[in-house]
């Protein structure tokens, strides 16, 4: 702990009670650090029907501990709709001519690579607010969280303005993003943005080694990893009744945001095939289930493979509900990046599957990927590649009651628990704000 509290500003547009894993990483950041006695003020987006659920709860502690302001995410908001509050429903209420241009216009953008949500425009909100509260308080740290954007953004301009000690965390990567990139010349210009900003940036965290290594080749020696990791608090609560039916069925799990383009669950469904070919009774004996993933994402490989009834998605499901599914599930399917070239993809999601005490199959281009080598090092399940008949074969034995090979390393449980890692990156910063003082305190006075 440091010698007296610091000042914490954390700058998110994720926060709960917005129920999505990029909310998870600065919201264990102010639980932590506010316990640890320092003062920390959160700013964050007010939340909107179309970010997604509004259900996940926040400790008592943070209640009471942390200042939480919300900024609207548009310059002119309107107003909310309770009836359709964290149903992911827009409800703006658009006449339908508006709502085509408005869908044209987000095509166009997202063609040139440029993300048209409107989660940037919180920016200029927030720019405003952070002016009030740097007269207010005196922040020592400020800590930005990627992405998007809009939050580093707002920490640069605030580092322009104040001698405040800026983190830039990288969840995602800003330029060369794994989801979006701008095409050329938006390209060149999101690059100079993020360079001109970002190396005033006192230290640079990210969630894997690969992404550390690509981030100091542009911003030098001053980044870090800190992993993602699991909340253990999280589990408690929990209802111990499991959530599935006693019936006898295998029930494979999918939980989490599903990406079309960037995830091929297609062997999985190949090989459900060839196993209901073989005579093998799968709609009695099996069951998969892929929670937070809109229908329509799955509906067209469903129905080429005739898998009605066996493969279901549930779109809107409470943390609690999805934390409960990947303990009691029999097998946890984890959808690996199926381009080899973004090394260091390590999703949140794959921190939960760690602690769920369930074995994890992992589905995607190689059995040599960051992901395939954490499950194989973690020792929770097994990576396939996609390999149809190593995942049949895997699912006959666990039809045969063949569990697969699970028994996860104490080290990797002890490393990515999330109180860790917050009290890591705290120490980090008091270390390096240690060392900028007491280089201050060297520096010649001028006579």
């Amino acid at each position: 702990m440091a010698e007296r509290a610091l000042r914490l500003l954390i700058v998110t547009y994720f926060f709960p009670p917005l129920n999505a894993i990029a909310s998870l990483r600065p919201y264990a950041w102010a639980k932590y650090w506010s316990r640890a006695g320092h003062e920390v003020t959160v700013l964050t987006a007010r939340k909107v029907p179309r970010d997604g659920l509004l259900d996940l709860e926040i400790d008592s502690s943070v209640t009471s501990a942390v200042k939480v302001i919300e900024i609207p995410p548009f310059p002119l908001p309107g107003p909310r709709s309770s009836a359709t509050r964290g149903m992911g429903i827009d409800d703006e209420g658009a006449s339908s001519t508006r709502h085509q241009v408005k869908t044209f216009v987000k095509r166009v953008l997202r063609g040139a690579g440029i993300d048209p949500s409107s989660r940037h425009w919180w920016a200029l909100g927030a720019l405003q607010a952070t002016r009030s509260l740097s007269r207010e308080q005196n922040f020592d740290v400020v800590v930005s969280s990627y992405g998007p954007p809009a939050s580093h953004i707002i920490a640069g301009l605030i580092k322009r303005r104040l001698p405040v000690f800026w983190v830039a965390d990288y969840r995602d990567l800003w330029f060369g993003s794994s989801l979006l990139t701008g095409k050329w010349p938006f390209s060149r210009v999101e690059k100079k943005i993020e360079d001109t900003l970002v190396r005033k940036a006192d230290l640079i965290t990210t969630v894997s080694d690969p992404w550390r290594d690509m981030l100091r080749a542009r911003f030098g020696e001053g980044v870090i990893t800190i992993e993602n990791g699991f909340d253990l608090e999280d589990l408690q609560g929990l209802s111990k009744e499991s959530l599935f039916p006693r019936d006898g069925k295998i029930r494979v799990v999918y939980t989490g945001t599903f990406y079309p383009e960037r995830q091929n669950p297609e062997p999985l469904f190949c090989a459900l095939a060839r196993l209901r070919d073989q005579g093998v009774p799968i709609d009695q004996r099996l069951e998969v289930l892929f929670y937070g993933v809109k229908r329509s994402a799955l509906e067209s490989l469903v129905t080429r493979y005739r898998l009605q009834g066996i493969v279901t998605a549930r779109t809107y499901t409470d943390r609690k509900t999805v934390l409960r599914a990947q303990r009691d599930a029999d097998l946890l399917l984890f959808l690996d990046w199926i381009d080899p070239s973004f090394r260091g993809m390590l999703t949140g999601k794959l921190y939960e599957y760690l602690y769920a005490g369930t074995p994890v199959l992992c589905i995607g281009q190689s059995s040599d990927t960051d992901a395939a080598r954490f499950i194989d090092e973690a020792r929770i399940g097994l990576s396939v590649g996609m390999s149809e008949s190593l995942i049949s074969t895997t699912l006959s034995e666990l039809l045969l009651g063949k569990p697969l090979p699970y028994s996860p390393s104490p080290e990797a449980l002890a490393r990515f628990n999330r109180e860790r890692l917050s009290r890591m990156m705290l120490d980090e910063i008091v270390n390096r704000l240690a060392q900028r003082s007491s280089q201050s305190s060297e520096m010649p006075r001028p006579s």
